[in-house]
This record gives C-alpha cells, structure tokens and sequence, in this order.
C-alpha cells in the first residue's frame, strides 16, 4: 500500500538537508528572496528540523520576514534533534510486545501516546492508523514504518524555463 507519512512527524525522524538543498528549499518558499513569516515554520520543517509545536511559535514569534542568510542562520540554530533512525527503530521494537515485528494498532497507540515532547492525541494515532503500511491482517509492519518515517519525502522543485515553455510563455524572447 501507499503509504504518505505525517509531514510534522517525517521532519521529526531524522532527515536533514544539505546545504544547497537548505538553500533549494528557501528558494522555494520565497521566490522573491525574502521567506514570509508566515512560511518559516513549514520551510524550516522542510529542511529538516525537529521543532516541536511549541518550540515552533516560540521561535516563530521572534522573527520577522527572513533573508535567505537569515534563515540559513535560523536553521541552523534550530537543527535536528531529537531520535536518531536508530532510536526511533528501537523504540518500535520496545513496543512489539510478541517479538513479531509487527504492531497492532493499540501498540502503536502506546508508543505514540507515551514517547516525545508532544504525544499524540488518539485523533491522531487513527489518522496515523489510516495510512500506515498493514499487513492484510491489519497489523504494522515495523521496518516499512521505520522506512517511512525515516527517508525523506522526495520534494520536487520545478524547472521554472521548461514550465514556460510548457504553458508557452516567453520570458527572454
């Protein structure tokens, strides 16, 4: 099954970008080389950083709109932290009371209700629930989870002068 994972929790999991791609993604939020207030947050999860809600308008309430150096700083300031791939995995395994690698729904339900700064709500652990990878037996599949919250979700940046040209748009000409 297809599997789409929480974007406020895959930037939680451990992917960080590069610097070019930091600066990619800064492009991508602010076109015009200035990143809105309102769009810090969400580039700055882009780019990997751990922050939970909290920290999120904590940080967000001391900044103004951002040059790219600006959130360049700002990122790294507010960088990673928080389970390494290797931790999340373990927690997982912890939590697979039968050793099957596997998880049901209520042990899912414990981890996410019990580990991390921000637990989750159960409306949330049933959203999660919903597209999560399951066996044809409804149970977890630990490793395609770990696979999941671990690899990033691939962002596609697009070629602004082959979309011109696929609308027929002649900037230069």
């Amino acid at each position: 099954s297809i599997f789409f994972p929480d974007p406020r929790q895959t930037s939680k999991m451990g992917y960080n970008q590069s610097e070019s791609e930091k600066r990619k993604t800064f492009s991508l939020f602010a076109p015009d080389g200035t990143l809105a207030k309102a769009d810090f947050i969400t580039a700055l999860r882009a780019c990997g950083s751990r922050v939970t809600n909290e920290e999120a308008n904590q940080i967000a309430s001391g900044v103004g709109d951002l040059s790219e150096s600006d959130f360049m700083g700002q990122v790294s300031s507010h960088g990673a932290k928080g389970p390494s791939p290797e931790e999340l995995l373990s927690a997982l395994q912890a939590f697979d009371g039968n050793d099957s690698g596997f998880l049901n729904k209520r042990e899912l339900g414990n981890l996410m209700m019990t580990l991390g700064k921000e637990p989750m709500e159960p409306t949330e652990i049933e959203k999660l629930w919903k597209y999560a990878p399951l066996t044809s037996d409804g149970s977890l599949m630990i490793n395609e989870w770990h696979k999941a919250m671990t690899n990033p979700v691939p962002t596609l940046i697009p070629d602004i002068k082959e979309l011109q040209a696929e609308c027929g748009i002649d900037i230069d000409g």
